[in-house]
Formats: C-alpha cells, sequence, structure tokens
C-alpha cells in the first residue's frame, strides 16, 4: 500500500507547514537574497523601522550598531573600525546624520548615498527625520 503524499499529517505535516511558512516570510525581505534581488533591496531614504546604518554625511561615514563598527572609504580601499576616522565618536555622532537600510556592505551604495546626502547635507531639508 502507498502512502498518500498529500495526506501529511503530525509531525512532519507541520514541519513542512512551518518550512513553508518562513521561506515565504523570509523571501518578502530583500536581504534574505542579497544584493540585486528584487529592485535592489535597498533604501536611501530615511529608514525609521528597519535601519541598520548611520550614515554621517560630512564625514562620509556609516556606522553600524549591531557591530559597533565605523565603515568608510580611506584611499583606495574601505576600512571597518571600531573608531571613526579622524574625528571621536562624540564629534561624529553629534553632526547630522540619516538612519539607512542597507542590504550589504556600504561600498556597495556610498556612490547613490552621497549623491542624496552630500557632503554638506545638514538635513535640514529633511522635515522627516529630526537626530
Amino acid at each position: 500500500m502507498k502512502a498518500n503524499p498529500s495526506s501529511l499529517s503530525g509531525k512532519a505535516g507541520f514541519c513542512l507547514l512551518g518550512a513553508t511558512a518562513i521561506l515565504t516570510l523570509a523571501s518578502c525581505d530583500p536581504a534574505f537574497f542579497g544584493p540585486g534581488y528584487g529592485g535592489g533591496g535597498y533604501s536611501y531614504a530615511p529608514a525609521y523601522n528597519r535601519s541598520n546604518y548611520t550614515y554621517y554625511p560630512k564625514y562620509r561615514t556609516y556606522y553600524h550598531p549591531q557591530t559597533n563598527m565605523y565603515h568608510y572609504h580611506n584611499g583606495s580601499s574601505w576600512v571597518s573600525s571600531p573608531h571613526p576616522y579622524g574625528v571621536n565618536h562624540t564629534v561624529i555622532r553629534s553632526s547630522p546624520s540619516v538612519p539607512l537600510y542597507l542590504n550589504s556592505h556600504p561600498q556597495y551604495h556610498h556612490n547613490n548615498v552621497q549623491q542624496q546626502y552630500p557632503h554638506h547635507w545638514n538635513g535640514s531639508h529633511n522635515n522627516n527625520w529630526h537626530h
């Protein structure tokens, strides 16, 4: 007698249903599939609920609070450091900033972010974000 595959029950059916739900929910998140999927999966507008970086335009530096690391371009390479370059923590954190959601390292998004938030950006024209 063959088992009917459409009549899963018990733990097997529950596991299959759970796995399907997880994959379905994860696929809604562009970061699940990485850069370039689903229109890029990033936002250069302030990301209030999902920000994972804070960008400081004056210093062209990104801060990632989950790792307590600063990311910035120095010469011909990107640097990740627990300290911002050429400025102390207090000064950089009191400067104008914008929260961003980036689905990959800032180096892949920096040209676009820098265009939207140039070096002289101070946040005064953005009424939706207050530092």
